[in-house]
């Protein structure tokens, strides 16, 4: 009995050690900022902001879109990549002019919308956060937050430049 009790404490500790060796990691810097933003974007009727989505390989973005953001509650408008994706509080339009295509969509609550404004709700939960200092960008004093995926998603990293002077990005 003895020996199955230690057994079980032994087990207990080798998976609390891989849970903690996997767990997520914010840095408190980070989660300030962020925390910031978020605050300032929930106390808003309505905001938009600009933003650049970059993508590339082996940690070099070699492309990027720039993208608007408009938002007014749980209704968003977002403009990118030639598309333009309206919610309406029901229905999702996406818009391509390119191809002059519409559809509409009922949001599935197992798939996530891409929008910006989801790592501000997402970091806590889905990401490793960490602070990689001040950065000057398009003349303009910024934060440099690095946003790793704790699982495999898709994404290697976020890159999210903050003014933290506005509490925007």
């Amino acid at each position: 009995m003895k020996n199955i009790i230690s057994k079980v404490i032994l087990g207990s500790f080798v998976v609390g050690a891989v849970g903690m060796a996997n767990a997520q990691k914010i840095d408190a810097k980070a989660k300030k900022i962020l925390d910031d933003i978020t605050a300032n974007y929930n106390s808003k009727k309505n905001s938009y902001f600009k933003f650049s989505f970059g993508s590339g390989l082996n940690g070099q973005v070699n492309k990027t879109e720039p993208g608007i953001y408009y938002t007014a509650g749980d209704k968003y408008k977002l403009k990118i990549m030639d598309t333009e994706q309206i919610f309406d509080g029901n229905k999702i339009y996406n818009i391509n002019a390119d191809d002059m295509e519409v559809t509409i969509a009922k949001p599935n609550g197992n798939s996530a919308m891409f929008s910006p404004i989801n790592y501000l709700t997402n970091y806590r939960n889905e990401y490793n956060v960490t602070y990689n200092g001040k950065k000057t960008v398009n003349g303009v004093n910024t934060d440099f937050i690095k946003l790793t995926p704790v699982k495999a998603n898709g994404i290697q990293f976020v890159y999210l430049f903050v003014d933290s002077a506005k509490n925007k990005w």
